[in-house]
């Protein structure tokens, strides 16, 4: 189960306006581990991109990426993505 949470109910993206307050908590099976990000973005947050990868066999398979399509972070903001990964993979976090 993976959750990111942004103001404009993107589907997995959340600006939080008290970052520390809304720390998650969520239970992983026993075969993954808890994920969070938290991207606190500059002036420049429209310029502003992050991709989450995980490696399958010998390619790079893409399992998050924001902002969503056709939309851009805003400026000092911050977001916070949660996820379970499973365990075992390598993963790759592109900013």
């Amino acid at each position: 189960v993976s959750e990111i949470k942004q103001s404009h109910k993107h589907d997995k993206l959340l600006t939080v306006d008290k970052p520390r307050a809304n720390r998650r908590v969520q239970e992983c099976s026993e075969d993954s581990e808890f994920f969070q990000l938290n991207l606190l973005t500059d002036k420049f947050g429209d310029e502003t991109s992050l991709k989450l990868e995980k490696m399958e066999g010998t390619s790079w398979n893409q399992i998050f990426h924001g902002p969503k399509d056709g939309s851009a972070f805003q400026a000092y903001s911050e977001y916070s993505y949660f996820d379970c990964l499973p365990r075992g993979f390598k993963y790759k976090l592109t900013i």
